[in-house]
């Protein structure tokens, strides 16, 4: 894998708005607003985004705001 590799990258910029599922992604990175159901591998909520709903991940951070039924193995 490159070092540059975007492959699984989702990053929802401040102006943008995410409703429905998110599957498969390696890294989710949350500056807008995420709606529905997440899995992924790594979830960052930056400050000032949104996460409403179900997450699923192995590790994330969260400066933003994060409701719902949350699921983090790290």
């Amino acid at each position: 894998m490159a070092v540059n590799d975007t492959t699984g990258l989702l990053v929802v910029r401040e102006d943008t708005i995410v409703k429905g599922e998110v599957r498969n992604c390696r890294q989710l990175e949350v500056f807008g607003q995420v709606e529905g159901k997440v899995a992924a591998d790594t979830a960052v909520i930056h400050r000032g985004g949104r996460c409403h709903g179900t997450l699923r991940a192995q590790e994330a951070d969260v400066s933003g705001s994060l409701q719902g039924n949350v699921f983090v193995k790290n």
